[in-house]
């Protein structure tokens, strides 16, 4: 029941207050359709509440409200001022406080709540390796609103989302984002009714500020989501080929930080007889964390396993034991795994093509593109199709890359029925797969990576004449047209895109037994950035007998993809 006159109660000493003093307008307007709002000043504002003798109470400071109440948060009347601490943040506040039991004056004075359209704050944890970031990542990402972000981000997540970028990161021991700073900047973010994804770099619940971010939104009633991700320690093991736990031996694991709060140090340190391992942070404390470990009763001879820069193009991952630990020569980022067992004896493969998605059962791989395709002006690809496809036999796709860029020209001037009565040739199964997710069907199409030799061997004279053939700058249009010929079949070449070298980088520190070759440009550019490979002792892979060629002319031995196959059984 609402009285007739609803006392407003406010603290005496808001004569000194502007914000307090223009609170009191917003909230009679809100409360008049129920009543005669009549402001009281009172000494302590909290007690006159709980003994009744106002129904509603203005102050300063949420983390007091009492129990049995409502707290409103007046959006109007909030400044946006950079605090020394979240604490600071709190006070500087306007809130309201009604007893649970006035049902109808909660309701009024939600139209004034800064929370009643906020939005979502969702926490989330991205791993290293942006080729492990989860789907549910991903479609926050591409709604947000805004992203802060940690400074240890995937390169591949900041440049795709540059635009909604704020970065908050933390350097130890450098200048960096407050907390205090980081909070406010989500719930102001969110109280505009913003989707603010909070980016962790790792999972935000180890040794992240999970907990304070958690506690801070929940305290101000703003809705929060929380999204893990694959942590740095499992992404070393797995790397490693490394349980974290076994069955057998090491059934616990236990997660350190080696960064130690101001004044104190890492650890203490558990046992062997307690389980694996795994520390985080380790580089600048070694030598505290090594004696720590000694002191614990861990061997000297313990195998150890660092994961050094995971997810960077110097990621390297050590495996060494325990008194080999202050000899590494490590970076930042790294974290230590200790009483592993690794079983890394897997070949691994560098591919140095563009579509690593065809070749996953030739890996484990480590993409290491050496080229980009960049595809010429929609205008120049529109106007060539437009004048050249009528009266064309069909079309010959040498690449998923080409199908891409021949329906975009094509849907610039019409659409895909003017293919009917077109063949449309593809020159492997992978080009034959972007065809049909494209809703087109590849009247032939060579089955195997025998490349343009082996579509020419299935061409019959049914499909003899000239072919539109959109290809790279660096494709072999004399080589392949002659072959062609034979076949009856007349290439109308015309370059779609172009093969861009990839600026130079030294090659990745992980390990690596094999590479795989896509093109002869690739072998050619691989070379001549390093040319101290070519005494290295690597399998070198070819998709093709185009690509095998370049890798005998460079005096070495390669083998055909297609000719690799496992032992009988």
């Amino acid at each position: 029941m609402v009285p007739e006159t609803i006392k407003l109660g406010y603290p005496r000493d808001a004569d000194g207050n502007e914000v307090l003093r223009d609170a009191l307008p917003v909230l009679i307007e809100a409360l008049s359709p129920l009543g005669s709002p009549a402001p009281f000043p009172v000494e302590d504002v909290l007690r006159a509440l709980g003994e009744g003798q106002v129904e509603v109470a203005l102050w300063t400071n949420p983390a007091s409200a009492p129990r049995g109440t409502v707290d409103i948060h007046i959006a109007a009347l909030l400044p946006i001022e950079e605090p020394l601490d979240g604490r600071e943040l709190r006070r500087g506040r306007i809130v309201v406080a009604v007893p649970t039991g006035h049902s109808e004056l909660i309701e009024a004075l939600k139209s004034v709540d800064a929370r009643r359209g906020a939005g979502l704050v969702a926490l989330v944890g991205c791993p290293a390796d942006a080729s492990m970031i989860s789907s549910r990542v991903t479609r926050y990402l591409d709604h947000a609103d805004v992203i802060l972000h940690d400074r240890l981000v995937p390169p591949e997540i900041l440049g795709t989302y540059s635009a909604k970028l704020e970065e908050v990161g933390k350097t130890g021991g450098e200048e960096s984002t407050k907390q205090s700073e980081i909070n406010c900047r989500m719930l102001h973010r969110a109280e505009r009714g913003e989707l603010v994804v909070r980016l962790h770099g790792g999972d935000p619940g180890i040794f992240g500020r999970l907990g304070e971010e958690l506690e801070f939104l929940t305290a101000w009633g703003i809705r929060v989501d929380v999204v893990p991700a694959l942590s740095a320690a499992q992404v070393a093991a797995a790397r490693a080929h490394a349980p974290l736990t076994h069955r057998h031996r090491g059934r616990n694991l236990t997660f350190i930080s080696g960064h130690a709060a101001p004044g104190n140090e890492p650890g203490p340190f558990r046992g062997p007889e307690t389980g694996n391992l795994a520390v985080y942070m380790v580089v600048k404390q070694r030598s505290v964390i090594l004696r720590g470990l000694l002191d614990a009763g861990w061997p000297a001879n313990t195998p150890i396993i660092v994961g050094e820069r995971i997810g960077y193009d110097d990621e390297c991952s050590h495996h060494a034991t325990l008194e080999d630990l202050e000899q590494l020569e490590l970076q930042s980022p790294s974290v230590l795994l200790v009483g592993l067992q690794a079983l890394n004896t897997t070949p691994v493969t560098l591919f140095t093509g563009t579509n690593p998605e065809q070749f996953l059962r030739h890996g484990p791989l480590i993409h290491w593109p050496l080229i980009r395709l960049e595809p010429k002006p929609i205008a120049e690809r529109a106007a060539w199709t437009r004048d050249h496809l009528p009266p064309a036999q069909g079309i010959l796709f040498s690449s998923r890359y080409a199908v891409g860029s021949v329906v975009e020209a094509i849907m610039e001037w019409s659409d895909l029925r003017c293919l009917q009565g077109k063949f449309l040739l593809a020159v492997g199964p992978a080009t034959a797969d972007e065809l049909r997710a494209t809703g087109l069907r590849a009247d032939l199409a060579a089955e195997s990576l025998g490349g343009m030799q082996a579509l020419s061997d299935k061409i019959s004279p049914e499909y003899r004449g000239t072919y539109l053939y959109p290809c790279s700058d660096a494709a072999p249009v004399e080589k392949r047209a002659a072959l062609l010929k034979d076949v009856g079949v007349t290439l109308d070449p015309c370059v779609f895109y172009q093969n861009q070298r990839v600026a130079g980088k030294p090659l990745p520190r992980l390990r690596f037994d094999r590479v795989l070759f896509t093109s002869a440009s690739t072998v050619r550019t691989y070379f001549e950035n390093y040319p101290d490979e070519t005494g290295a002792s690597r399998t070198w892979l070819a998709v093709g007998p185009s690509t095998l060629r370049a890798i005998e002319a460079a005096g070495l031995q390669g083998e055909l993809l297609e000719q690799i196959k496992p032992p009988p059984e």
